[in-house]
């Protein structure tokens, strides 16, 4: 069985399979050493970029879709950034909460992705470990820019492409559209995962 038809494959043993203890304490490690190193820039002064983000959030609810475009960018990362600011201050942390929690649920959902395609914990914990460390996804994850979001929902978005491949259940469909229209409301670029989508579909139909 190959990759991507294991990804539409259901587990032998159901949802409720028990996880090994080794897979446990290692996405636990992994998790903590990835939030670290993200979390040691989250207090540094904003760059120009970041000043753009603080601009658009620093007032109502209403107004950071029209600074948003201002700055060629989609509206909904910073509705987000909008939120967790008046949760957590409109501080280097509250500005870039989002972009943390988003690099920190990459890491998570790269294991499960390459869990599910291989079935095995060393090489999902491997692919875990090189999300944490990769330093520009780490840069992404300590900014408060939408880069490190819009790679988590791509991600999303391309293994329920993935499962669409070899199946037609219906969960994977929605998350497929839904994701598409986030991604695009994350930042305009998104739409060039569905030509590579597309692309890749025109290539497997050869």
């Amino acid at each position: 069985m190959n990759n991507i038809d294991q990804l539409s494959a259901q587990p032998s043993n159901g949802p409720c399979a028990r996880v090994p203890a080794i897979r446990v304490v290692g996405i636990l490690a992994i998790l903590i050493v990835g939030t670290y190193v993200r979390g040691v820039a989250l207090q540094q002064s904003l760059w120009i970029d970041e000043l753009h983000t603080s601009w658009c959030v620093h007032d109502s609810f209403a107004d950071v879709a029209s600074r948003a475009r201002w700055g060629n960018q989609s509206p909904l990362y910073f509705q987000l950034v909008w939120c967790a600011a008046r949760a957590l201050g409109h501080t280097e942390l509250g500005l870039r909460a989002v972009s943390l929690v988003a690099g920190v649920f990459l890491i998570i959902f790269v294991e499960l992705v390459v869990h599910r395609a291989t079935s095995q914990a060393s090489t999902s914990l491997l692919c875990a470990w090189l999300t944490a460390m990769d330093a520009n996804l780490v840069y992404y994850s300590s900014e408060a820019r939408p880069y490190a979001l819009l790679v988590l929902v791509g991600l999303i978005h391309f293994a329920s492409f993935l499962v669409l491949l070899n199946s037609e259940k219906w969960f994977a469909r929605i998350v497929w559209v839904v994701s598409a229209v986030v991604l695009f409301y994350i930042h305009y670029t998104g739409w060039m995962l569905l030509v590579g989508e597309t692309v890749l579909l025109a290539a497997l139909q050869l």
